[in-house]
């Protein structure tokens, strides 16, 4: 194998290892804003709606349920669940119970107050949210296509990104390693003629 090919593929493999590294960075922490953002989109929904029933003197379930489908910030499959301090359900959008809800789960929510999880397909944000006189646990789960969408076209740019670099790598290494050597090959040149 020639010098000049040796030091391509060598440039090459750098860049490669440079732009998988960088790749993987990208996804990873653009991943993790997907989901600090969406958690906090449901801790938000589950605070307003929380603070909606603390606040009302008299309950009317199905006024809210009609004020939560037409605001228009609603995420996708979104449920919101309300118990009060005896573990009774007095809020649900949960119709067919997708969301279960344990012992253990309303538990953690009380004494950490705030319980991040996810029961496919459903990401859930358990919370614990309190007045003087009441104490409520909110269970807000919703499912983020558009979240994870966002992140299947990220890993489509990253991989044609990736397969460009690597074209524009080669080319560069081929072009370099041709001027990095080309004094040797003119002393080779001059010792021939010579």
């Amino acid at each position: 194998m020639q010098i000049r090919t040796k030091l391509t593929l060598q440039y090459l493999l750098i860049g490669g290892v440079i732009m998988i590294i960088a790749s993987v960075a990208i996804y990873y922490f653009s991943a993790g804003f997907r989901k600090d953002a969406f958690y906090n989109r449901l801790q938000n929904k589950a605070r307003s709606t929380g603070m909606l029933i603390l606040e009302a003197n008299k309950i009317d379930v199905e006024l809210i349920k009609e004020m939560e489908k037409r605001n228009p910030d609603q995420l996708k499959n979104e449920k919101v669940i309300i118990l009060n301090f005896t573990n009774d359900i007095v809020y649900s959008t949960d119709d067919s119970n997708e969301i279960v809800i344990t012992r253990e789960l309303l538990e953690k929510i009380r004494f950490g107050n705030k319980v991040i999880f996810r029961q496919d397909p459903y990401e859930v944000i358990g919370t614990l949210y309190y007045t003087k006189y009441n104490r409520i646990v909110v269970i807000a789960a919703a499912v983020d296509e558009e979240g994870f969408a966002h992140l299947e076209k990220l890993r489509l740019i990253l991989l044609i990104v990736f397969i460009v670099s690597l074209l524009l790598f080669f080319i560069a290494g081929w072009f370099y390693s041709g001027r990095a050597l080309k004094p040797i090959s003119d002393v080779v040149k001059r010792v021939e003629d010579i």
